[in-house]
């Protein structure tokens, strides 16, 4: 089921997160927030790390398994207007601040497509090879997160390639061009977020 609760609300509320996986949604009240029900059916929605409420459209972007496969889904804030956006599992998505524009994870590559699905694109690979030892040496990407300017996306990726077992953030732009290493030390490094600033 999705859910809301709080601080992405359109008209704010409390703090907290926005959409949590629970039959529940919100809506401003003088001192509280109310919860109303979006989803009720037999259907696995809103994967707990993969909800966002698109300010622009006010529409709630969530994970569901009702048509039979994975993909990612819209509805409004009442319930109504549900409509798929993509026809593949997403591991992660974000909404760019245009709200126009989603970038999300499929098989360990980074997409981009219009915020109703059109124009999908793939801007970063996920092909691995083997290495001289007959170590496989995979690359998984995850976790996009938009520029404030919507040019750029950071994501956290894996390239066995370059370490066997670290977790980087990186940098590409939109059009796939430009990607670069932003972190190298020996620690994992995952979950990008950019200040409101850039």
């Amino acid at each position: 089921a999705v859910t809301a609760d709080a601080i992405n609300c359109p008209n704010g509320c409390k703090d907290g997160a926005c959409i949590q996986s629970l039959p529940i949604t919100t809506t401003q009240t003088e001192n509280s927030c109310t919860l109303t029900q979006l989803t009720n059916d037999k259907y696995r929605d809103a994967a707990s790390s993969n909800q966002q409420w698109n300010k622009k459209t006010n529409k709630i972007y969530f994970d569901s398994d009702r048509s039979g496969t994975w993909g990612i889904w819209g509805i409004n804030p009442d319930g109504t207007g549900l409509e798929r956006i993509t026809n593949i599992e997403s591991a992660s998505f974000a909404i760019n601040p245009a709200g126009n524009k989603l970038a999300f994870t499929v098989n360990s590559e980074l997409w981009v497509t219009n915020i109703d699905g059109s124009n999908k694109q793939k801007i970063v690979s996920a092909e691995g090879h083997y290495a001289k030892d007959g170590y496989w040496e995979s690359i998984d990407n995850w976790d996009p997160d938009w520029s404030p300017d919507g040019t750029k996306i950071a994501f956290s990726r894996i390239d066995e390639s370059v370490s066997r077992s670290n977790v980087d953030i990186y940098l590409v732009d939109i059009n796939g061009n430009n990607m670069v290493r932003l972190t190298t030390d020996k620690g994992d490094d995952r979950g990008p977020s950019w200040s409101p600033d850039g």
